[in-house]
Formats: C-alpha cells, sequence, structure tokens
C-alpha cells in the first residue's frame, strides 16, 4: 500500500488467478482505494487477464520513488511468468509497466 499525497489516497495493489487455483489461466490485476491506511477501501479497477492469458503476474506494487513529478504518471512493478502460446511457461523476471492514474 502506498499513499500519493497528489490524490490524497492510500492505493493498494494486489491480484488473484482469473481461474481459482489455476495458475495457468493467468491472472486479474485489482487495485483498492482508500481515504486512510485502516480504510475503507473500495475497489476501483480490475484488469482481467492482466498483460494477457498467457501469463501468470503478481506482486503488484508501486515504488513511490519511480512515481513522476506530476504525481499521477507512475511505474508499476511486479513479477510473474511469461510463456508463448501452445508451450510451458519457462520465463520468469521482474518487470515494470508505466500507468497514469485517471481520476473519475
Amino acid at each position: 500500500m502506498v499513499y500519493l499525497a497528489s490524490i490524497d489516497r492510500y492505493l493498494m495493489f494486489s491480484w488473484r488467478f482469473h481461474k481459482d487455483f489455476s495458475p495457468e489461466d493467468g491472472t486479474d490485476l485489482l487495485i483498492f482505494e482508500a481515504p486512510e491506511p485502516y480504510g475503507p477501501f473500495s475497489l476501483v479497477h480490475v484488469e482481467e487477464y492482466w498483460e494477457g492469458k498467457n501469463f501468470t503476474l503478481y506482486c503488484p506494487r508501486l515504488p513511490l520513488k519511480w512515481l513522476e513529478p506530476d504525481g499521477i504518471t507512475c511505474w508499476l512493478q511486479f513479477s510473474g511468468s511469461w510463456g508463448v502460446e501452445g508451450q510451458e511457461k519457462g520465463y520468469y523476471r521482474s518487470n515494470v509497466r508505466r500507468m497514469r492514474l485517471i481520476m473519475k
């Protein structure tokens, strides 16, 4: 969980297997927000098949040092297994993805 002063909110990033107990069917990214570190938390974003069905990604985190000066553009860091269609997943690595928060 991180506090972003630019939006005065706590953000918590999580993940889940898209299909219960099946790491071969991809994962979903979940983002929650709250006004206080103890909640109440609201689900604000779900990305089904996060990066695609052939990826098993997990442990999303937002390093505050990677927050850009505008306070809403950042880099999401995560780990996971990558595969090639029709082949066993054989690539495990850490990765980053640039993201921009959109306020509604």
